[in-house]
Order: C-alpha cells, then structure tokens, then sequence
C-alpha cells in the first residue's frame, strides 16, 4: 500500500488515505498503536472482549460481505502498530438509503 495522506485520528491510532500500487484502488488504512495494547496487559490479562481491536478485528471478519459493514481487505502489523486495510467509503460510513434490499438481514449485534 501507499500512503497518500490522513483522514482520521483517534486515541487508538489513525486512519490513513492510501492505493493499493497492484490494483490502483484506494482504501482506509486503519492504524493501531500497540502501546495500547501494552498498557491493557499492564493492568492484567487481555481478554477479547476489553480488548477493541479484537473485538473490532472479530466483528470485522463475522460480517464479511454483508452490505451493512464497510469490508476489511487485510491485516497486518509492523513493530508499532496493527493495520487494517478497509473498503474506502468516501464521504462517511457506508449505509443504504430506504429499505432493506430483497432478501437482506441487518448484521447480527
């Protein structure tokens, strides 16, 4: 992936504009600083359901095509952080205008 500029921050980490150099497409590249995650185990055993990015990471792979939930095209890390490369939706989150398409059941909560 190439980087092209940043669309977001948050306490976590940030989310970042960047191409795929194969494919020319662009995505969000979600960036996850582990020193949260380290100071999580400072305080005792990380467990899934205290820790957001597994739990973020788990509901990301469990709604895999649904049309509700923008979709994680991969995952990765480097010695700092943890990345998720998701399906850009421009503008804001994705959503779907009127109703349900035929045959369609919102994402189990």
């Amino acid at each position: 992936l190439e980087i092209e500029r940043p669309i977001g921050s948050g306490g976590q980490g940030g989310v970042w504009l960047a191409r795929d150099t194969r494919t020319g497409k662009l995505c969000a590249l979600k960036q996850l600083h582990k020193g949260r995650l380290a100071s999580l185990r400072r305080r005792g055993p990380v467990e899934p359901h205290n820790c957001q990015w597994i739990v973020e990471r788990d509901a990301l792979y469990a709604c895999h095509g649904s049309p509700f939930v923008t979709a994680c095209l991969a995952t990765f890390q480097d010695a700092h952080s943890l990345y998720f490369a998701l399906e850009l939706c421009a503008g804001g989150a994705p959503r779907v205008d009127g109703a349900l398409p035929r045959g369609s059941e919102p994402p189990p909560l």
